[in-house]
């Protein structure tokens, strides 16, 4: 049987009988997880985990199994003894049996090696191309244990990049000592994440983006939907960045729902999938946001996990991408400066997104990164406000019925439009004069990637009013 297995190895190569041993040994992996047996093999070193009871059990059912397959156990390599410490593929591996998680460590001699490595590079800020291959080689070893590993590497492998052979001696840059740097302090703090054996629960979020804009929807969480829109340059930035974008501004905007929690990225997007789940890639632009996104998730105890989405599957986020932005525009800061200057200070902007607003406090249509309220129309502080209103058209005569029946005070731009119910409403409501604005050029800045109603209707008289539901 020896002479058998060795001849067939080396006539497949010694590089491929590794991947080859490993694919004869599935099927006995599988047969001992089919038997209710924890088990994790890498090459031939079986890793079993189990209970204190059921330990020495499966332990004895295992090898008898193995023998009867026709394996032989190398007992002088073998550790048999139970214990909730043992170092096996160059990690630490911890249970507890009270917190029922697993954690992974990096051995003492293994940090001592790598620090003393990099200490050696960074003292000399030049390096043999081969000597900073063993160096990445080493950090990217220890991904499972150090969570921010592979996004903290990438600069070394483009610094590779720049190599014409492995004896060239290359000088670092600023980006690769950071790197450096970091993961020489990196196992102070990082060093150990924990597994748990009992899945928590998994909150869902699908994303999308269009040329008009984003949108993501959650699964759960009562089903919170966050949107927004793109400026003109961004919607001219590639199907791929504007994607990965939309992660990043999702997860910002449901921040506060998703802080300590593990979830599950849902995208049409391939390589937004790839990105999220590598920690980055060739591309710098991707990577960069990539780099927001994990760093942004480890900042607040997010765990993340990408998974691809069909776009036939994806409707709610791509409606939500391709909402129509003509009323994306806001008013010329000067003029809301003077504004301002009359009738303010005002503290809040209802109907604005992150890139409309003129104040710091704002409500959306949508969940966005900056928002501090969700439909203004729903809001009951408005008497408690300063309240600065650029509403669409539409909801003018409904923010008149709030504002006098919450008996608030507001400034509204609106046109005079006589004819329609509300303008007769705005005036009884109007507490000063109300001031006539410049011509649409001048005082409306498009956002989005569709012009406003102001700018395709420039024979619009447009009106600043100060109003009050007090007095009445």
């Amino acid at each position: 049987m020896d002479n058998f297995t060795d001849g067939w190895f080396y006539r497949l190569g010694q590089i491929s009988a590794r991947t080859i041993f490993a694919k004869v040994l599935r099927p006995v992996v599988q047969h001992l997880r089919d038997n209710n047996m924890k088990v994790v093999l890498y090459v031939d070193d079986f890793f079993l985990c189990s209970s204190r009871d059921t330990i020495e059990y499966q332990k004895d059912w295992a090898l008898q199994e193995l023998a009867h397959l026709g394996w032989r156990v190398n007992w002088s390599k073998s550790n048999l003894e139970p214990s909730q410490k043992v170092r096996y593929i160059g990690y630490q591996v911890e249970t507890y049996s009270d917190k029922k998680v697993v954690v992974l460590k990096i051995p003492k001699d293994r940090i001592k090696k790598v620090k003393m490595d990099i200490s050696q590079t960074l003292e000399k800020k030049c390096i043999s191309a081969r000597a900073l291959a063993r160096i990445a080689g080493q950090c990217i070893s220890m991904t499972k244990a150090v969570l921010p590993a592979k996004l903290l590497l990438r600069n070394l492998y483009i610094c590779l990049k720049t190599k014409s052979s492995w004896g060239d001696i290359l000088e670092l840059d600023s980006a690769t000592l950071k790197d450096l740097e970091w993961w020489l302090e990196a196992f102070n703090y990082w060093n150990g994440r924990a597994y748990k054996s009992e899945c928590s629960p998994v909150i869902q979020i699908a994303t999308d983006a269009s040329m008009e804009g984003w949108g993501c929807k959650v699964v759960t969480l009562d089903g919170l939907e966050a949107q927004g829109f793109w400026d003109i340059d961004m919607s001219m930035k590639s199907s791929n960045f504007r994607d990965m974008f939309a992660v990043y501004l999702s997860l910002m905007s449901l921040l506060p729902n998703i802080k300590n929690k593990t979830i599950q990225i849902l995208s049409d997007n391939i390589t937004t999938v790839a990105y999220i789940c590598f920690q980055g890639g060739p591309s710098g632009e991707l990577t960069n946001i990539a780099s927001k996104i994990w760093t942004l998730a480890i900042k607040d105890n997010v765990q993340i996990t990408a998974h691809y989405l069909a776009g036939k599957l994806n409707i709610q986020a791509d409606a939500l991408s391709r909402l129509q932005s003509q009323h994306e525009w806001e008013l010329n800061p000067n003029l809301y400066h003077y504004l301002d200057t009359v009738w303010g200070p005002h503290t809040i902007d209802p109907f604005a997104t992150i890139n409309t607003t003129k104040c710091k406090r704002y409500n959306s249509r949508y969940l966005d990164p900056g928002c501090c309220g969700v439909d203004a129309l729903h809001q009951s502080d408005w008497a408690r406000e300063m309240n600065f209103v650029n509403a669409p058209l539409r909801l003018l005569d409904s923010v008149l019925n709030i504002i006098l029946h919450q008996e608030a005070e507001a400034t509204i731009i609106a046109p005079a439009w006589k004819a329609k119910n509300w303008f007769q409403k705005l005036k009884k409501l109007s507490i000063a004069s109300p001031i006539k604005l410049p011509h649409a050029r001048t005082f409306c800045f498009q956002r989005g990637l569709r012009p406003p109603k102001a700018l395709k209707n420039p024979k619009w008289v447009w009106f600043a009013w100060r109003i009050s539901g007090r007095r009445h």
